[in-house]
């Protein structure tokens, strides 16, 4: 299947995307990879505010909503998807695609700067609108069996570098840091700048 994580229906998610760019996929393939999505949607009918009735209606046939998933859901639908879509127009870091990237899948997303930062280096970015090239990127990834394993294992050594032992690594090193210059910067007794 190919994935998405929609955690609210609001412009900034871009949820329409998700119909649009799975819309431009070949009828074919539609049939073999369904699209499911994560988050708040009860129906598909959810979309209509963000996309035109005829591409929903084209595309709902194919179309699972998973709901609100617990953690462990997620890692499932993030290591068994063909491709993880993830097409926002504004966030603050780009979760899902290192999440994807360590459970080794694909990533076809937007390329506004926070996911310039969070992607891999075999994610395929694409402004938030160009559905069209989503949509290739998408088919591309999901036929090109041959190139799959050296996406993976760049895509799963990426995914490491946000692990949490990683992190709890670098803040170690950061509040060190700051100890050790809170102590040598004392100013009379006690004091600390």
């Amino acid at each position: 299947h190919i994935f998405g994580a929609l955690s609210t229906m609001t412009p900034r998610k871009n949820p329409g995307a998700y119909i649009e760019v799975y819309r431009r996929l070949p009828l074919a393939l539609r049939k073999e990879h369904r699209l499911v999505i994560a988050g708040p949607a009860q129906k598909v009918d959810d979309f209509l505010p963000f996309t035109t009735p005829e591409a929903l209606e084209e595309v709902a046939p194919y179309v699972d909503l998973a709901g609100v998933l617990n953690p462990e859901a997620m890692a499932e639908h993030y290591g068994s998807a063909s491709v993880v879509l993830f097409p926002s127009k504004y966030e603050g870091f780009g979760l899902p695609m290192v999440a994807a990237s360590a459970c080794a899948t694909d990533v076809v997303a937007s390329n506004i700067p926070p996911f310039d930062e969070a992607a891999s280096s075999v994610a395929s970015l694409h402004p938030p609108d160009d559905y069209e090239n989503m949509a290739k990127a998408c088919q591309h990834f999901i036929e090109d069996a041959e190139g799959a394993p050296g996406r993976y294992e760049t895509a799963v050594a990426w995914g490491r570098k946000f692990g949490y032992e990683v992190y709890a690594e670098t803040m170690n090193q950061f509040l060190s840091e700051k100890i050790s210059q809170g102590t040598s910067n004392k100013h009379g007794a006690g004091e600390t700048v």
